[in-house]
């Protein structure tokens, strides 16, 4: 029994030591296994102990924790996640009745700092702006999130934001049933959400699941758990530089294209008559900063434009389109793609132009 004993704490002592030489080495050089290893283990995005997010069950929908103070990290960046105590990424006190921007990842300002992203360039210009962005949104987001603050915040100008992957998100977000049916305009109790989310606690996670997630080793082990259970151990071989991106998929079949042009014409249209209802301009915006080559994605964004163009003008909004804009070496993060402070300041003197003396 004694040399079982003295067999088991040798174990379990290798196994703690192994443990904590892997933290100290993932502390000092996170991307020690990769970068797409580092992006599970020190991700921000999720809604676990250590994330930004929490799951509402009524839209199905991600919020940010209000008044989170954090560093968030991906593909090799790191900046600071400050949310305000509604769950936004502004600093307190940021007025809520001039501009709302509504944008995914982009004008969050992924990889950026928060005084460097697209609201607070504007605001610099004299522009009363408020960021309602966050990582990973789309139309129906964005829907959501109006219909929740619109009248409370009676803002003057609505901006918002389509990106090139917003299609594919959308339909993989919400099904084709659902974007047919559009739950969202009748069914929801828009007050009711909004009270839940202005009541949330700021940190819903006990204190030693949070301890646990902060461990790198534990994420790790995580990490690779996850990758067995899908048999997705290595990464996935690079596509050629002549395939069509996967954004393209919806937009390239002709029952999904038609679902997506019905929806985005009843949404924006929707939008449009609330906003016009509070005295508010509404704008649609196309943030070209996805460069095409492939004969599939030069098709897809063309698509994506008509559909755009054409629900811009059945509900009478006005319709930008930011063109070359962003196509500089300068405005877009290294093996990322997300903007810089650079594409960020572009962003906001075009938009500066766009929305008018303040």
């Amino acid at each position: 029994m004694r040399e079982w004993i003295s067999r088991f704490a040798l174990l379990a002592g290798s196994l703690v030591f192994v443990a904590a030489a892997v933290e100290v080495a993932l502390r000092i050089e996170p991307e020690l296994f990769g970068s797409r290893t580092a992006n599970q283990i020190l991700s921000a995005y999720t809604t676990k102990p250590g994330g930004i997010y929490y799951f509402e069950r009524t839209s199905e929908m991600n919020f940010m924790h209000p008044n989170d103070a954090r560093r968030a990290y991906f593909n090799g960046y790191a900046w600071s996640h400050r949310t305000d105590e509604r769950g936004f990424r502004n600093p307190p006190g940021r007025p809520v009745d001039g501009a709302l921007l509504l944008g995914d990842s982009m004008i969050y300002g992924h990889g950026t700092e928060e005084e460097d992203g697209v609201a607070s360039q504007l605001e610099r210009r004299g522009h009363s702006v408020y960021n309602l962005s966050r990582q990973g949104d789309g139309l129906y987001q964005h829907y959501v999130l109006l219909r929740t603050f619109l009248e409370p915040f009676s803002p003057q100008q609505v901006v918002l934001f389509v990106f090139y992957n917003d299609f594919s998100d959308l339909l993989q977000y919400r099904g084709l049933d659902r974007l047919r049916e559009m739950p969202e305009i009748h069914a929801f109790d828009y007050e009711t959400l909004r009270g839940e989310i202005l009541s949330r606690p700021s940190m819903p996670h006990s204190r030693l699941r949070t301890l646990r997630y902060q461990s790198r080793t534990y994420r790790l082990f995580l990490a690779l758990r996850s990758r067995i259970q899908r048999g997705n151990w290595a990464s996935s071989e690079a596509e050629r530089s002549d395939d069509p991106s996967p954004f393209n998929t919806p937009l390239l079949e002709d029952e999904a294209h038609a679902v997506l042009s019905h929806y985005y014409e009843r949404i924006v249209g929707d939008l449009a008559d609330r906003c016009g209802a509070i005295g508010a301009d509404l704008y649609l915006v196309y943030l070209d900063a996805f460069p095409v080559s492939s004969p599939g994605d030069v098709e897809g964004k063309r698509r994506a434009l008509e559909l755009l163009r054409s629900a811009a003008r059945k509900a009478q909004v006005r319709y930008l389109e930011t063109g070359s804009l962003l196509e500089c070496d300068a405005c877009a993060l290294p093996g990322d793609g997300h903007l810089t402070a650079e594409g960020h300041r572009r962003l906001a003197e075009f938009l500066d132009r766009a929305l008018g003396p303040t």
